[in-house]
């Protein structure tokens, strides 16, 4: 720090020392303001650090449920096929001992015709089973390839909405089954809607997994999914005939971590990630429409064609 001294007594005039203190004033307010600047500046680049790592972390909760979805769908469609796959080998299996039993009587030469009309008629029956088992597993593969092509395909484009639905929805019924939970699906076959298949998938993934989850304490229930168009806009309403959600706590259930079920391993983040996608990537709206004990209805508003 600078000292101003004169050697002559009384050189400053009282003028000369308010002027002083002024510029005292001055120049300790300016280093106070320089302070304060960077101490701005840091606190400004820690915010920005800190929303990079809230973007990442986002980013990381939305991959997370994504795979979740996958995988479920994916359990979904192997807990299916396993009955078809099943069935036909049991059914191979009798057929190959029909034929032994046939080549026997052949070497031993006691085939009658009552033998023969025995075997054609079981080895046809058997032939019918594998035959409607394997095409039932060809389809449950064919739809296990569109959902994952569905799953990792991001680009926008034209979709059947009732076949996106069904194959959603059919990944689910084998959990929901063991519960008496019925999926019932009215959307008519013809509609088609432009918009990203993966993210719409997820998000209906999410709405039916959490009425599975809340809406029936344990009991049978319905979910329906109904489509229709109104305007430029397609409106997809996802309803339960479950329990309900209270008044005071509908306008919670879209806030990040909020559950009512924590102590079940709920985290609170479906609905939020399914709010998220229905308004920034689907460019859409979700809201909910419940009163207790009479069920709940999410509705999905979203273009029939995005820009």
């Amino acid at each position: 720090m600078s000292f101003i001294q004169s050697t002559s007594k009384n050189s400053y005039k009282p003028h000369d020392l308010t002027l002083l203190e002024s510029l005292a004033s001055y120049a300790s307010i300016a280093l106070m303001n320089a302070r304060s600047h960077q101490d701005l500046m840091a606190l400004h680049q820690t915010l920005k650090l800190n929303i990079s790592e809230l973007k990442q972390t986002q980013q990381q909760l939305i991959l997370n449920e994504k795979m979740a979805y996958l995988g479920q769908l994916v359990a979904g469609v192997a807990h299916e096929i396993n009955t078809p796959i099943g069935i036909s080998i049991t059914a191979v299996s009798l057929l190959e001992d029909l034929r032994a039993d046939l080549d026997e009587n052949v070497q031993n030469n006691t085939l009658s015709k009552a033998k023969l009309q025995h075997f054609l008629t079981d080895s046809k029956e058997s032939l019918l089973l594998i035959q409607n088992n394997t095409d039932r597993a060809a389809l449950l593969v064919q739809r296990f390839k569109q959902l994952a092509e569905q799953g990792v395909d991001d680009r926008l484009k034209e979709i059947n909405v009732a076949q996106l639905c069904q194959n959603v929805s059919g990944g689910l019924m084998h959990t929901m089954s063991s519960q008496a939970v019925d999926i019932n699906l009215v959307v008519a076959e013809q509609d088609i809607l432009q918009t990203y298949p993966s993210v719409l998938g997820q998000v209906l993934f999410i709405l039916l997994q959490n009425a599975y989850l809340h809406a029936f304490n344990d009991q049978a229930g319905i979910i329906s999914i109904v489509g229709s168009q109104s305007g430029q806009q397609y409106i997809l309403k996802v309803s339960d005939d479950g329990v309900g959600i209270e008044d005071k706590l509908i306008a919670k259930i879209f806030e990040p971590f909020y559950t009512t079920s924590r102590h079940q391993g709920g985290t609170g983040l479906g609905l939020s990630i399914a709010f998220n996608l229905v308004h920034t990537s689907l460019n859409g709206q979700l809201n909910c429409q419940s009163s207790e004990g009479q069920g709940t209805t999410f509705e999905i508003q979203l273009p029939m064609h995005m820009a």
